[in-house]
């Protein structure tokens, strides 16, 4: 059994605010663990990823896969999803079946 906490926060990066939640969840003693809410930071996939989001579904939910097996691994006390403009609605879905839905926070801004 494991003595310390963990936490999977999905979130965007965005002026750094990322790393203040990251580093006060430390702070409070968890073992933070963090997957970019976007599949790249690059202005042009932001911009293609709101206006044509369908062209880029197989991508998105190839790295949500990917995501999904990596918290499979982890197997967090608790996942925090920060903002969600691309993430998949079944991808949200699926976390329910390796924690409890009371563990997961949504936080939107």
């Amino acid at each position: 059994m494991r003595d310390k906490k963990t936490i999977v926060i999905i979130a965007p990066k965005f002026f750094s605010i990322e790393e203040h939640i990251i580093n006060e969840f430390r702070t409070l003693g968890y073992q933070v663990y963090f997957f970019n809410e976007r599949l790249n930071g690059t202005n042009f996939d932001k911009v293609m990823i709101r206006k044509l989001p369908k062209l880029y579904s197989s991508k998105i939910n190839k790295y949500y896969d990917y995501v999904f097996h990596e918290i499979e691994e982890i197997q967090p006390n608790y996942i925090m999803v920060i903002k969600c403009e691309t993430i998949p609605i079944q991808f949200l879905r699926n976390l329910s079946s390796i924690i409890s839905k009371d563990k997961i926070l949504h936080y939107m801004y």
